[in-house]
């Protein structure tokens, strides 16, 4: 009898879920509002701040429902009347919100009780205090319970969002001239890279550079496999600028392959159409790259830069367009664009574009799952970060059934015409 109930509570205590912990560092989370009002290294501990309007976040996504244990670990080097706040939600609003003190000095974890996972999804974990803690080290956010077993949570060192592409197929050998598309950004958080052109040789986009400074930016490669320093590239394999639009900056970039880098500081807006084109114009073994912005303001075309490129004479191919947060830390902010119609010229004749396929760079350390795409008409819309929970879109994922619109506008036609006639 004895042995039948040790036996049954055996089989109880291994088929009992094992309750879980894993702990997210503080140098994995984000400073909110402001992205630079916590600092927040690479390794170790994050500091106390000493705005108490900035606060610490972390995301997690959770795969099933169940009770979560939370914690904070921290090192406070003098007893504080400080109180911490943390404070989860999902998608649907706040779950749970707990205020602790700060008892003692030293190494110390605060247990601030728990939160009911419902459904899967994000959940966002924000760390506050009522006043300057400068005396106070964060360690991490601790989380415990079934639900954490199976949880997404990020253990790479990057906080920035996965980019996102949208690859733009034409037919292999194709001699396409000119590339056309559109963008209308629907966010536009700090760090953001809506590039809508992008081709073997370059890219074409427009960028978040501060509060209070956007950019148009277009560039292109040099010839040659070196990927950090352009002072190692041979004089005949870099490509040479042509010529510039008004107040367009020129200069080189490293780093991600070398090449010729231009940009013009302009305030185009969100939620308005941006228009791009590309020519590619072969002369021999080198091709002519030209990039072409439609100002919304003044309604009329203008050349940001043309750079002739070595070791080419082709024309446009492997047609791309992407977001991305190029600084890294950012990636709790959404992204959100709407891309195309797309347009490409061969000879005289126009071609919409209307397939092609999705892809992203988380697909390695699976560290994110938001990111998605999705058919709107004439457009495609993409979306990179913000931990939401739309995502994920398997990588090379197809897109197909894009509305066939209108040729490019006839402002369109008759630039492209001047161009051509220019060169004759």
């Amino acid at each position: 009898m004895l042995g039948g109930m040790l036996a049954a509570v055996v089989s109880l205590l291994v088929l009992a879920p094992q309750l879980a912990e894993r702990s997210i560092p503080a140098f994995r989370a984000y400073s909110e509002p402001d992205p630079e009002g916590i600092s927040i290294p690479d390794s170790g501990s994050v500091p106390g701040w000493t705005n108490p309007k900035n606060h610490l976040v972390w995301f997690a996504k959770f795969r099933s429902p169940g009770i979560v244990q939370l914690g904070v670990r921290i090192h406070a080097t003098v007893q504080t009347a400080a109180i911490f706040r943390l404070e989860a939600r999902d998608a649907r609003g706040r779950i749970a919100a707990t205020k602790r003190g700060i008892p003692a000095s030293g190494d110390q974890s605060l247990d601030f009780g728990s939160a009911q996972i419902v459904k899967p999804g994000y959940v966002k974990f924000d760390l506050s205090s009522d006043r300057p803690i400068s005396n106070v080290a964060v360690e991490s956010l601790t989380l415990n319970g079934a639900p954490v077993s199976d949880a997404l949570i990020n253990e790479t060192r990057w906080r920035s969002s996965a980019s996102v592409h949208l690859r733009w197929p034409t037919p292999k050998g194709a001699p396409v001239s000119w590339f056309y598309n559109e963008i209308v950004p629907r966010t536009s958080p700090l760090s953001t890279y809506y590039m809508a052109c992008g081709w073997a040789r370059g890219y074409f986009g427009i960028q978040v550079n501060s509060p209070t400074e956007r950019r148009v930016i277009f560039s292109v490669w040099d010839s040659g496999s070196e990927k950090v320093s352009r002072d190692k590239v041979d004089k005949d394999l870099q490509v040479q600028l042509v010529g510039k639009g008004d107040g367009v900056f020129t200069g080189s970039f490293g780093n991600e392959g070398t090449g010729g880098h231009s940009h013009l500081v302009y305030p185009w807006k969100t939620g308005q159409t941006q228009r791009f084109l590309v020519r590619a114009l072969p002369k021999g073994n080198k091709t002519i790259y030209s990039g072409y912005y439609y100002f919304n303001d003044t309604k009329r075309w203008g050349l940001i830069s043309s750079w002739i490129a070595p070791q080419d004479g082709t024309y446009l191919r492997s047609l791309y367009s992407f977001i991305e947060d190029f600084w890294g830390g950012e990636g709790q902010r959404q992204r959100l664009a709407d891309y195309g119609p797309a347009w490409v010229r061969t000879g005289s004749e126009w071609t919409q574009v209307r397939a092609g396929s999705f892809t992203h760079t988380a697909r390695m350390a699976n560290y994110r799952e938001d990111y998605f795409f999705k058919v709107n008409g004439t457009r495609v819309t993409a979306s990179a970060g913000g931990y939401t929970d739309d995502g994920p879109v398997a990588y090379g994922a197809k897109f197909e059934g894009v509305l066939a619109s209108r040729p490019p506008g006839k402002d369109v036609m008759e630039f492209v015409s001047q161009v051509e006639a220019a060169d004759k």
